[in-house]
């Protein structure tokens, strides 16, 4: 597969996300931003509310960035779909269906046999409630463009050599165990049994970007997906 990024951009990236995105940054944001509400009189017993604008103050700054350095990356996956957008739409939507179905079948199983839930489901569905605007942005816009980047893009790509399948197991295991930090963090180990569903899918999406040689497949079937979920949130509460 061909690597589009430098050795330097991809651990930067890989820093930024492991370790800033998912780690240092969020806490120290929090006690930044705690400082400044306690000085204006924020009400800082919102917890939830602090998470949210810890969350976006690392997240847009480091989507730009992000974003910005990849650029040779979407100008190539243009270039390579750029003469046959309409096959390219058609047969991603149809992934996208076929992943959507396989999707929920699986959850549909792991709930009904190990009658366990994944406690991140259970937290957007509450932030999304009170925070629909910046969950929309993270979850339709971030999280698919990032991963995607992340994981196949760099991880994948940087683990090709020893292998194709080698480099799809690693990098779909990583990004399933990552969708599954909350629930670990919070004690709910059973939860674990998710990672089959979570490390399938980013198989899938590993599998589209070794077919197609883009990024841009398995990220437009990831934002599909991702918008998807946010339909059911929003629709969920009404009914």
């Amino acid at each position: 597969m061909e690597k589009i990024f430098t050795r330097k951009k991809e651990n930067g990236i890989l820093l930024g996300y492991f370790l800033g995105t998912q780690l240092i940054f969020p806490i120290l944001s929090v006690y930044v931003l705690g400082f400044i509400f306690g000085i204006i009189n924020f009400p800082l017993n919102d917890l939830e509310l602090l998470n949210i604008f810890s969350t976006m103050t690392v997240s847009i700054p480091f989507f730009i960035v992000v974003v910005l350095l990849s650029k040779d990356v979407f100008v190539s996956g243009y270039n390579k779909i750029k003469d046959n957008l309409g096959d390219f739409f058609k047969k991603n939507l149809i992934r996208f269906v076929f992943i959507l179905l396989g999707n929920m079948l699986i959850g549909a199983i792991i709930q009904i046999v190990f009658k366990v839930t994944a406690d991140n489901q259970e937290i957007i569905i509450a932030q999304f409630k009170r925070f629909p605007i910046p969950l929309f942005f993270m979850i339709v816009f971030f999280a698919p463009i990032i991963e995607e980047i992340v994981y196949r893009e760099i991880i994948m790509k940087k683990l090709s050599g020893k292998g194709y399948y080698f480099a799809l197991i690693v990098s779909s295991l990583i990004f399933g165990f990552m969708h599954l930090l909350p629930s670990i963090s919070q004690g709910n180990f059973l939860a674990l049994i998710y990672i089959v569903q979570y490390s399938l899918l980013g198989g899938a999406f590993g599998f589209f970007l070794k077919k197609d040689e883009t990024i841009l497949s398995p990220m437009f079937i990831h934002l599909l997906n991702n918008l998807f979920v946010v339909i059911l949130l929003f629709i969920a509460p009404k009914l």
